[in-house]
């Protein structure tokens, strides 16, 4: 069952935020530097803002307005910063939760414990876990309070990376299996990328971007830091470490170092710009998976580097080179109206078939 918030809410800090969003296309992650206000939207929806702030904000969540308080709120906050109950057990922690819950619990204890890998930390208390541990013993917490919306902040940020993949990559099950909705506030886009189909992006307490995935990422990529790269959708295929992406069954893609999770149906891979090499025929000793493209726009760095916009049916892929390296290729071009064709490069249609190469994911 699709789940929709709509809100007006207003901060201390700013004229506030308007937000419409439809968990229908997926989880939701919140982008943006330290200071834009995403930790501050994320306690407004959870009913935990400045009571000043709270009386002046509108929320309806599936068309009803909120007007109670936070037991009653479908969405439950998760903070990095774990607060459990000292004297308690895991255990203790984790039953007071599903005690005094108002809310039907949607996933059972037994796949909670698994899926969180928690069965050996059940006896400890907290102080005799890690942050990592902690914030596991959190999100599990969230799960078992059987609301269907779970805010989460920066929610595995003490997590080593392997740990932080697996349960990035357990949202989107969680959320196909379970009808469990997650909006992840992070500072890494990647991390983002992994387990939300829509991303809205935050400055200065303002929204400046809001949408699918695959329409806004490159836009908010120029902005960031943290380099280009590509969202691949596999879905898996009966031979053994080949998965093809979703919508073309006959482009195989071989990823042998991928983690996976039982259960699930579908798997983001992230594949770096600067790992994709792209040539004029098809072949490639060195690399496995090769795909054939044709360029739809070029983009010039301020580094001397070059990305390139390539399309592989429906797909999208960036690729970067030196500017040298993309003038080695002698592509055939066509001068036209920018305005009349969506495949265009700076205002040139490129003639040649181009095929874009890169290792097993």
């Amino acid at each position: 069952m699709s789940l929709v918030i709509e809100a007006r809410i207003q901060t201390n800090h700013s004229e506030g935020y308007s937000l419409a969003w439809d968990f229908k296309e997926g989880n939701i992650g919140v982008y943006g530097p330290t200071g834009a206000g995403k930790s501050t939207l994320l306690k407004h929806l959870a009913g935990l803002g400045h009571p000043r702030a709270e009386r002046n904000s509108r929320i309806t969540v599936n068309g009803k307005l909120l007007t109670t308080g936070p037991s009653h709120n479908p969405c439950v906050y998760v903070s990095q910063h774990p607060s459990l109950v000292p004297a308690l057990t895991v255990t203790q922690n984790l039953q007071m939760v599903r005690r005094h819950s108002l809310w039907s619990s949607r996933i059972a204890w037994d796949d909670v414990i698994q899926l969180c890998k928690l069965a050996p930390l059940l006896g400890k208390t907290p102080a005799m876990l890690s942050g990592g541990e902690l914030q596991l013993v959190s999100f599990a917490r969230a799960l078992l309070s059987g609301k269907p919306v779970i805010l989460l902040d920066e929610p595995f940020s003490a997590l080593d990376f392997a740990s932080r993949q697996y349960c990035l990559r357990l949202l989107m099950l969680l959320h196909a299996k379970y009808a469990i909705h997650f909006v992840l506030v992070s500072h890494n886009l990647q991390d983002i990328t992994l387990c939300c189909g829509q991303i809205l992006a935050i400055e200065d307490q303002h929204i400046v971007q809001f949408g699918i995935i695959e329409k806004v990422l490159h836009d908010i990529q120029q902005q960031s830091a943290e380099g280009y790269f590509s969202r691949l959708v596999l879905k898996p295929d009966t031979k053994a470490h080949l998965w093809h992406l979703e919508g073309h069954p006959n482009t195989l893609i071989q990823a042998h170092t991928l983690p996976s999770t039982e259960g699930e149906t579908a798997l983001i891979a992230l594949l770096q710009a600067n790992n994709v090499t792209v040539h004029t025929e098809p072949h490639h000793a060195l690399f496995t998976n090769v795909l054939s493209c044709k360029l739809l726009r070029v983009h010039h760095e301020a580094d001397s580097t070059v990305t390139l916009h390539l399309l592989h049916s429906k797909q999208r892929l960036l690729a970067q080179m030196s500017l040298a390296e993309f003038q080695a290729l002698n592509l055939q071009s066509t001068t036209i109206n920018q305005a009349t064709s969506d495949t265009i490069a700076g205002g040139k249609r490129y003639d040649t078939p181009l095929y874009a190469h890169f290792a097993s994911l």
